[in-house]
């Protein structure tokens, strides 16, 4: 059995977005009640993806710092109960012109060793697609899929799939990356992007989205995943 908790679009700016406030003190306490493998956060960790670098009145690096507060009062705490596994959404690019710095971007890549990246959990196999499968995220998944053929896989990423701003990707995107995974088993799909936080279906798979008050707590048993919102 495993069980993984799913929380995205966290949005720090100097704390964690209000409606989420209670969620380091919530996922702590359940860790210490029972066994949870991991957390996954599928995108916008921050708001606008700043450190607050600057030269004099330059903030290249955004006006705020967001990335201390997401470390020191989320990652850091919950690392301690639990793997804690980022995802870039599109608010953690948002650094200001000309775009030389991506501070959150970078964190990922210090923690993960890249920011689209893989990872075995118990029976389950994770893989991380940044912000979509578009065609960068395509390249990956087609390797890192032909490298695991046989694997009970978990895919998570930042857009989600259908409903409102689900148009933040193409339509061809999503047909070549339902192409690319329908033959094999995908156990879930977890994203985030829309403020909501549901289980719903896309072309016969699982969607876990916990981007609102709700995050998700997911236990893969017997071929089977059973999901639980808690707020």
């Amino acid at each position: 059995m495993t069980t993984f908790l799913v929380d995205s679009d966290i949005h720090f700016t100097n704390t964690i977005r209000s409606y989420k406030s209670d969620h380091v003190k919530k996922i702590t306490d359940l860790c210490q009640r029972e066994k949870i493998n991991a957390l996954i956060c599928p995108g916008d960790l921050t708001d606008s993806g700043g450190n607050g670098a600057h030269i004099f009145c330059w903030y290249y690096g955004g006006r705020q710092d967001q990335l201390t507060p997401l470390k020191k009062q989320y990652v850091e705490i919950l690392d301690k109960h639990l793997p804690v596994y980022l995802c870039a959404g599109n608010h953690d690019y948002n650094v200001p012109r000309p775009y030389i710095v991506h501070p959150v971007l970078k964190y990922i890549r210090q923690r993960h060793g890249a920011q689209r990246y893989s990872f075995e959990l118990n029976d389950l196999h994770f893989i991380c697609l940044d912000k979509c499968p578009n065609k960068e995220g395509m390249a990956f998944l087609r390797r890192d899929l032909k490298e695991n053929v046989g694997k009970n896989i978990v895919i998570f990423f930042h857009y989600n799939l259908t409903g409102d701003y689900s148009d933040w990707w193409s339509i061809k995107e999503k047909e070549d990356f339902y192409a690319t995974i329908k033959d094999y088993n995908i156990v879930a799909l977890l994203v985030g992007h829309h403020h909501i936080s549901t289980l719903t279906e896309w072309k016969g798979y699982k969607v876990v989205m916990a981007a609102a008050a709700a995050f998700a707590k997911c236990t893969y048993a017997d071929g089977e995943l059973n999901v639980e919102f808690i707020s």
